[in-house]
């Protein structure tokens, strides 16, 4: 059983121990966008944790293609890396990424989102994940501790072929389905594209088609960091709506230090570079599956402006 697989692990305070080798470990990774702020967070953070070791990483950004990533995981197996990290464009294409991995014997760890063949990885693979569920519940639980348990909220998610966007919106499903959160309203729900551009959009047309809300919740901070600039060019009182978001990034900490957005939930960032990189490592080294969980799970933490100071000063 998967569960039966899985094993939670907080890596707050996690340091490279890699053994002495004789040349340095070279590692492909492979990145679905550039462009998204929490992706590139998560890149720098591998590229910070790795400039003071012998391991090289190779960043390749995929420009959310599923063909483009199996390009790079062919180029780098190609081109002899030691092992591969992979944030997939699409969790429902990552067969093929194991089965090119596991036919060059090259350890591969999936991170940050869900590959759907994880319960038939083969030998050498291993996941390393936030946990989405977590994530959606901190976020509208707090939304309904803000709101009074009642009120009309909205739900701006993130593209629906992510598992990401599923497990956090399934999540606020969740919570207001039952006590003591099920007087809230879920009055509007729209898919949009993670960017702070498309939370705008969907906000501003939920403006213009008089949608009356008390809370937004975004599958995002860029997202709800866009509905925020909706309201207040729609000059919203931001004192008579809650705003909440996922990520903790350093725009959406910058916003709620603005008294602008109202929540959001850490994305540990370097714990999962950290993670993902010791146990790409760990693989390597170990030449045979050492067995052990297949997936690691790295813990989220509400954000909110009474712990605020907690994360600014990370």
């Amino acid at each position: 059983m998967l569960l039966k697989r899985f094993f939670a692990v907080a890596c707050f305070a996690l340091f490279f121990s890699v053994p002495s080798i004789a040349a340095q470990i070279k590692l492909g990774v492979s990145i679905p966008s550039f462009e998204d702020r929490w992706l590139t967070i998560l890149r720098n953070a591998m590229q910070n944790h790795a400039q003071n070791s012998d391991i090289e990483l190779v960043f390749m950004n995929a420009e959310n293609q599923v063909d483009m990533q199996f390009s790079h995981v062919e180029g780098f197996i190609a081109d002899g890396v030691d092992g591969l990290i992979v944030i997939p464009v699409n969790t429902d294409a990552t067969v093929q990424i194991s089965d090119d991995a596991s036919k060059a014997v090259t350890p591969l760890v999936f991170l940050n989102r869900m590959p759907i063949n994880v319960d038939s990885l083969p030998s050498l693979q291993r996941v390393v994940l936030p946990d989405e569920q977590e994530s959606g519940e901190l976020q509208v639980g707090q939304v309904c501790k803000v709101l009074g348990r009642q009120g009309a909220i909205g739900i701006i998610t993130g593209d629906i072929s992510s598992a990401s966007a599923l497990m956090r919106t399934k999540d606020i499903h969740d919570v207001i389905s039952i006590r003591p959160c099920n007087q809230l309203i879920l009055r509007a729900e729209q898919e949009s594209d993670w960017t702070r551009e498309g939370g705008y959009q969907v906000m501003k047309g939920w403006l213009e088609s008089g949608i009356e809300l008390d809370g937004v919740v975004a599958n995002n901070d860029e997202m709800a960091l866009g509905a925020i600039q909706a309201l207040k060019e729609a000059k919203v009182p931001m004192e008579s709506i809650v705003v909440a978001g996922i990520d903790a990034t350093p725009d959406a900490l910058a916003s709620m230090q603005k008294n602008e957005l109202d929540i959001s939930v850490y994305q540990d960032a370097n714990a999962q570079a950290a993670t993902a990189i010791q146990v790409v490592i760990d693989l390597l080294l170990t030449k045979i599956d050492p067995g052990g969980p297949i997936v690691t799970w790295i813990p989220f933490k509400l954000v909110v402006p009474s712990n605020l100071g907690e994360f600014t000063s990370q």
